[in-house]
């Protein structure tokens, strides 16, 4: 009987382990934003694109005002010349209305772009916590198998000493014992560095109030690719941020083409000669047409780089969805005939019999039992394939919480 309860014990286990948890995906979701909300790259990234909007702005303001002074000094006879003159200049006036469409356009691309940035670091979060999550479920197993072997182990030293196992017997299980322990402190450092990285992506701050009980992955569910394929094109910040770039850089091109007009000048002279007041205006115009403009060049390439740019993200996105939705999909009935196995059928209850009853060793009952639950643990594995693949095809659901 007490043989019967410690595999009841371990049957319990087992169930506990794979069982699901009253978290949901959204719960992750939502962690997984705040994370990225506190990350580091990303706050450093959005400041260097802020910065480059400044620059943007920069470029686009009038040159500073011009003040010339001179002192001529008159020959014998003669008095000196006094004159000051304030200039401002400036660019055809389409220039500027073109660079600041430009600049409006920049900053919701910016704007997209860390949009971007925190769906990328959110999504790793949420890969990151699925990674614990999964540790723990192995270290779960690993400390379930090692107490049944604990057990087993007593049982056996015990009847060794009234003679019914051989100490070939005893020493099995010690060894195994040992190769269990070491598992469990390999699975244990795993977990300990995948706490640190959780703990990097939450900005250097601990992340332990957040992803303490998250023990199993959340059911999410899986859309056909079609869905997929147009939520990417309809809701992808990085996609809409190729696309405002096109626009922008086409702003810039317009204004580069315009700066080939003619640039201006106006301003007022003052000056004093032979003791005589004079002053009126200045005007200049410069002749751009006259050089080449390799900025209008650059303009023109930039925005073909950015029209090719956002093709190629829009594809690549695509074919990502349709590799992860197959791999997604081979997945899903991985998990299905696994389940039929290990959700619907009591191997483990049989062999608990078997054993109680006498008709196996412990050693044949170790093997046996260690065999199903190293098959429990490939079945862990195919769950957290999938739920890393689902993940994945389901990413835009964390843009409600960013």
């Amino acid at each position: 009987m007490r043989r019967t309860r410690h595999i009841n014990n371990l049957i319990y286990a087992l169930a506990a382990i794979l069982s699901t948890q009253t978290i949901s995906a959204h719960d992750i979701d939502r962690i997984a934003a705040e994370m990225a909300g506190r990350n580091l790259a990303v706050a450093s990234s959005s400041a260097s694109m802020e910065s480059d909007l400044l620059s943007l702005k920069a470029e686009n303001q009038l040159e500073a005002p011009e003040i010339e002074f001179e002192h001529l000094w008159g020959g014998k006879g003669a008095k000196d010349k006094t004159g000051i003159t304030v200039s401002q200049g400036f660019d055809w006036p389409g220039v500027y209305a073109a660079r600041s469409k430009a600049i409006s356009i920049q900053k919701q691309t910016i704007g997209l772009l860390h949009r971007a940035n925190l769906l990328d670091k959110a999504l790793e979060a949420k890969l990151a916590i699925y990674d614990l999550i999964y540790a723990r479920q192995q270290l779960a197993l690993v400390d379930t198998i090692s107490a049944n072997i604990g057990r087993i182990l007593a049982a056996t030293e015990s009847g060794y000493r009234r003679g019914e196992y051989t100490i070939l017997d005893v020493n099995r299980l010690k060894v195994e014992t040992v190769n269990i322990q070491r598992r469990h402190r390999d699975i244990a450092s795993r977990i300990a560095m995948l706490t640190a990285s959780i703990n990097a992506l939450n900005g250097g701050k601990d992340a332990s109030e957040m992803t303490d009980g998250l023990n199993a992955f959340p059911p999410e569910h899986m859309l056909s690719y079609g869905e997929y394929a147009d939520e990417a094109e309809r809701l992808d910040p990085t996609l809409e941020a190729a696309r405002m770039g096109q626009q922008a850089a086409k702003q810039m091109e317009t204004a580069e083409k315009r700066s080939s007009f003619p640039g201006f000048s106006l301003g007022y002279r003052y000056s004093r000669e032979e003791g005589i007041n004079f002053h009126g205006f200045t005007a200049g115009i410069s002749l751009p047409f006259l050089r080449k403009n390799y900025r209008k060049e650059s303009a023109t390439a930039l925005a073909l780089a950015n029209s090719y740019d956002g093709n190629e993200a829009l594809v690549s996105r695509i074919a990502q969805i349709k590799a992860a939705y197959e791999n997604a999909s081979r997945l899903r009935d991985d998990n299905a005939a696994f389940a039929a196995v290990f959700e619907n059928s009591d191997n483990i209850r049989l062999l608990s019999r078997a054993y109680a009853g006498g008709q196996m060793s412990s050693v044949e009952y170790l093997t046996d039992i260690n065999y199903f639950l190293d098959a429990n643990l490939t079945y862990l594995q195919s769950r957290y394939d999938y739920a890393i693949a689902l993940a994945q095809l389901n990413r835009y659901t964390l843009l409600q919480y960013l």
